[in-house]
């Protein structure tokens, strides 16, 4: 979601609705690796540029954020779900990529008050004619969205 391209001379469809859950690696007893109460969590975060970063620094902004220390930056959440699987920390991770692993209990969504983030994700593009392959794409992304 961008409220700069929300309005002329842009369109824009929503394509999916998501939700960003804190997670963590399990131990071998299916427990978080990283304890909520400790009083220092690593943090594996977003850019502050990217969307989903603006979200997880603005929960960040209403707790104790001094708890969560940044150890890693990336704007993708595939490489973000990679360090948070192999350990380094935890992570603000979408739901529709941390399924399997959730069901596996290679994952876990850690109990913190308020932390699970709605998500809209969209389509945009110029009020304006596009080619014929374009515009298909286009029609059709509207029409399975609606």
């Amino acid at each position: 979601y961008n409220e700069e391209l929300m309005a002329e001379p842009f369109m824009h469809t929503k394509i999916l609705e998501s939700h960003l859950y804190p997670v963590s690696v399990c131990d071998g007893a299916g427990q978080p690796r990283f304890d909520i109460r400790s009083p220092s969590l690593p943090l594996l975060n977003y850019t502050d540029t990217s969307y989903m970063g603006r979200q997880v620094n603005r929960y960040l902004s209403t707790v104790e954020s001094e708890r969560f220390s940044s150890t890693f930056v990336s704007s993708m959440s595939d490489l973000l779900k990679r360090m948070t699987l192999q350990g380094y920390g935890i992570a603000w991770l979408p739901d529709y990529s941390i399924r399997d692993e959730l069901k596996n209990r290679e994952l876990v969504v850690l109990a913190l008050p308020d932390a699970v983030m709605r998500m809209g994700v969209y389509l945009y593009r110029l009020n304006a004619k596009l080619n014929v392959a374009s515009e298909k794409f286009w029609r059709y992304m509207k029409s399975v969205n609606h």
